[in-house]
C-alpha cells in the first residue's frame, strides 16, 4: 500500500507567510484573493492570508506591490486598513515636502518660501 505525500504548507501569496486553515479565524487564516480585483474584471485567485486580502482590498497588484515594498513588515505594523492609508498619506506628504525642497519641481513652477504661510508656488510664464 503506498503511503501519502506529505501535505506541502500553503504560503500567502503575497506576504509569503505560511496559511493556517481557513476555520482558525486569524489573521493567518487561508482565503482567496483576486489578483486583479473582480470589479476591475479580474478572474484569477490565489490563497493568500485573511490580512492580506483585507488591506488589499481592490487595489491594483503594482500598486499593492509598492506599498508592500515601502512597508517590507507592513503586517506588524498595520491592523487595519484605515491605519495603512494614513500611514501612505503621511509617507507621500513627507515625499512631497522633500521633492519641493530639492527644487525638483517642472520648470514652470516656482517654489518661494514664507514662514508665515509655510510654502507658496508661483507659475512663472
Amino acid at each position: 500500500m503506498a503511503t501519502k505525500a506529505p501535505r506541502r504548507r500553503l504560503h500567502c501569496y503575497w506576504c509569503k507567510r505560511d496559511l493556517m486553515p481557513p476555520e482558525a479565524r486569524t489573521r493567518v487564516a487561508k482565503t482567496r484573493d483576486h489578483v486583479v480585483p473582480r470589479c476591475k474584471g479580474g478572474r484569477k485567485t490565489v490563497p493568500c492570508c485573511r490580512q492580506c486580502n483585507q488591506l488589499k482590498g481592490d487595489w491594483q497588484p503594482e500598486y499593492w506591490r509598492e506599498v508592500m515594498r515601502i512597508f517590507p513588515r507592513w503586517w506588524k505594523q498595520f491592523d487595519h486598513r484605515g491605519q495603512l492609508l494614513m500611514a501612505l498619506k503621511v509617507r507621500l506628504a513627507a515625499h512631497q515636502r522633500e521633492v519641493a525642497e530639492r527644487g525638483r519641481w517642472p520648470r514652470s513652477v516656482v517654489i518661494q518660501r514664507s514662514p508665515m504661510r509655510g510654502l507658496n508656488y508661483r507659475i512663472a510664464a
